[in-house]
């Protein structure tokens, strides 16, 4: 039962990432506003009743690119045994991550620029990926983390990798994505994340327990 369940998300996510990049796809070519529902479908492969069951709207097929992919791969960095402190894990997270992580995320912020709709999407979308990765780092600690603390810790980080974007984009991407993941690791540098150390061992407990996505 557990297999099936595990093959059957694993299906799900696998379809909610062809929907996303077909949009994505489609807003390479013309503007979001001339991109529908149906066409996103058809170059998803699937129907448009289908994308009505993993999306309430058309914003939110762009906001799919905001999925569980990059907690997975920052938390296998966060649980490398005798790597150093949380902030130098984390820097080094974010310099492994795929180049498509990263191209994947300019195109969104391009989008998310020039349409509001996309911009709140992305928002909630980022939000929801925070507070589930919140609770769950409260739960494997017995709630012994302060929440607040926590709390603020992801939202600081969240807005370096958004401000980081920001720059880069307005500076015509120059150096491209490898510039782009400069800069945000340079930007975590203005966070004190010491005091996460001590819960590392938390988020270890999480991972080994199939607690956090692992792709």
């Amino acid at each position: 039962m557990t297999e099936a369940l595990s093959l059957r998300e694993q299906k799900k996510n696998e379809t909610r990432k062809a929907i996303s990049q077909a949009a994505l796809a489609l807003t390479d070519a013309r503007p979001y506003a001339d991109v529908t529902v149906a066409e996103i479908a058809a170059a998803a492969g699937v129907s448009r009743r289908t994308i009505s069951n993993y999306f309430a709207s058309k914003a939110d097929c762009y906001a799919g690119v905001v999925g569980g992919e990059f907690v997975a791969d920052v938390v296998q960095e966060l649980i490398a045994q005798d790597s150093g402190g949380t902030g130098e894990r984390l820097a080094r997270a974010f310099q492994s991550l795929d180049e498509s992580f990263w191209t994947n995320v300019q195109r969104l912020h391009t989008i998310a620029r020039d349409e509001p709709e996309v911009a709140a999407a992305v928002a909630f979308a980022e939000q929801s990926k925070c507070d589930e990765l919140a609770d769950l780092l409260m739960e494997a600690s017995g709630d012994s983390i302060d929440r607040l603390h926590l709390n603020a810790t992801i939202a600081a980080i969240s807005t370096c990798i958004t401000v980081a974007v920001d720059y880069w984009l307005d500076n015509d991407a120059t150096g491209g994505t490898a510039a782009l993941t400069a800069l945000v690791t340079s930007s975590l540098g203005i966070l004190d994340l010491s005091w996460a150390d001590p819960h590392l061992s938390a988020i270890r407990e999480l991972y080994s327990n199939n607690r956090i996505p692992r792709s």
